[in-house]
């Protein structure tokens, strides 16, 4: 050690002697423990999920969606477009087309496949989330 340092130290005992060495309360982890534990409360009220959109609300939007299909699938009425506007009491020539038909079969064995898909999709979602919940 070169002086310098020697006078550094000699400063910091003389120093730290004038004011002593101070006790800690017997109560110190106790206290630090708690303030840890408010403040950890704390993040985790801050940081506590909540979704956007609720269940209920995914629930009903999945139900229009369904309805929406299987009436499009079911039913056979043609949609024109000049129909449409005619409803809506607009008289745009340029608007006025008609949507040619699509005409397609869905079989029995893919309505029943999807339909099994669906069900295994509604009962093993809410299992696969509580099981990685868990872990």
């Amino acid at each position: 050690m070169n002086a310098h340092d020697k006078e550094i130290e000699r400063t910091v005992a003389q120093a730290i002697q004038k004011v002593g060495v101070k006790k800690t309360p017997p109560d110190f982890s106790a206290t630090v423990m708690q303030a840890i534990a408010l403040q950890q409360e704390k993040v985790n009220d801050a940081l506590t999920y909540t979704p956007l959109i609720s269940k209920k609300v995914w629930w009903i939007i999945a139900a229009i969606i369904s309805v929406v299909l299987l009436s499009s699938v079911f039913t056979a009425s043609e949609v024109t477009t000049s129909n449409f506007i005619r409803d809506l009491s607009l008289s745009y020539k340029a608007l006025s087309f008609s949507v040619p038909k699509i005409a397609f079969e869905v079989s029995n064995t893919l309505l029943i496949g999807v339909s099994f898909v669906a069900v295994f999709l509604c009962i093993e979602m809410p299992l696969l989330r509580k099981f990685y919940d868990r872990t």
